[in-house]
């Protein structure tokens, strides 16, 4: 497996270099020269992201952590530095609002888009990423007028730079359908999640020359067909919720996931505004 490939590449530098704490770092990340420290960096970012397609959400923050630790040590951080660091904090943010600690997660938002824009990338699919997740933030915060602020800003800003076909336009239009849903606008609600649902089905089949990135679009597709349900229950139409449900299931089962303690799956059918606020929350598909 690749966790288990980076563990071994890992422990050649050093028995427990695996499983070391990030603090261990600290003091010797900067006598490591550029070229270890970035590559030690790398498979440690690399090993966060095989536990997060591998739904081990707990497992990948030290590694995440060790990854920051390196990368922050340079005080003149190349353009791929900044990179693997957003990356590492916007990982690290998922967790941290998973762990139901979403303060942290939001001070985490905020220092990848202090180190996009002050690396030239405020306008990439990045900042993107770190924005849309401040409003599931504000979602999860119940702060509905913030969050649909957020996200309709972004939507016209994908769309201005021609995004409209990608997972991350996907889960905006998620976080508007449960904008929405909480709003009491369960008709927009569902057109929200249907759009959103064909958008992730369009990338899917898309014509792949190299092996597709489809792994990240899992949680986000189970999670859209959970919204599409809870739509349905709200519009009374049973029928057509219990198939989105099932639906949602059977994807789950088909690809071998294991997702019973995910507030995806977690009471399905509640769709009163404290369950629909934890599950704005639920880790879908990292980025």
């Amino acid at each position: 497996t690749r966790v288990a490939l980076l563990t071994d590449v890992l422990k050649s530098y050093g028995a427990d270099a695996h499983t070391a704490e990030p603090s261990a770092l600290e003091n010797v990340a900067r006598e490591l020269s550029a070229s270890v420290r970035i590559q030690r960096a790398q498979l440690d970012l690399s090993l966060g992201e095989a536990y997060f397609d591998g739904l081990q959400y707990a497992e990948a923050e030290r590694p995440l952590s060790r990854a920051r630790v390196l990368l922050e040590a340079n005080e003149n951080p190349s353009l791929v530095e900044h990179v693997m660091n957003a990356t590492a904090l916007l990982l690290q943010s998922k967790i941290h609002v998973v762990s139901g600690r979403s303060e942290k997660a939001h001070s985490l938002l905020v220092r990848a888009l202090v180190v996009l824009t002050n690396s030239g990338m405020g306008e990439t699919m990045y900042a993107v990423s770190a924005v849309a997740n401040l409003s599931s933030y504000y979602l999860g915060q119940r702060d509905l007028e913030r969050a649909s602020s957020v996200a309709q800003e972004l939507i016209n800003v994908m769309n201005f730079l021609a995004f409209e076909d990608t997972p991350e336009y996907a889960d905006i239009l998620g976080v508007l359908g449960v904008t929405q849903l909480v709003l009491g606008n369960f008709s927009i609600a569902q057109e929200h999640f249907e759009q959103a649902l064909q958008v992730v089905q369009a990338w899917t089949d898309r014509a792949w020359r190299k092996p597709a990135p489809l792994q990240r679009c899992v949680e986000l597709e189970l999670w859209l067909q959970a919204g599409l349900g809870k739509a349905f229950i709200a519009l009374e139409r049973h029928t057509d919720a219990a198939t989105a449900f099932e639906s949602m299931r059977a994807s789950a089962s088909r690809l071998k996931l294991d997702l019973t303690n995910s507030e995806i799956f977690a009471n399905p059918e509640d769709i009163e505004p404290d369950a629909l606020a934890r599950w704005a929350r639920a880790l879908r598909h990292p980025f």
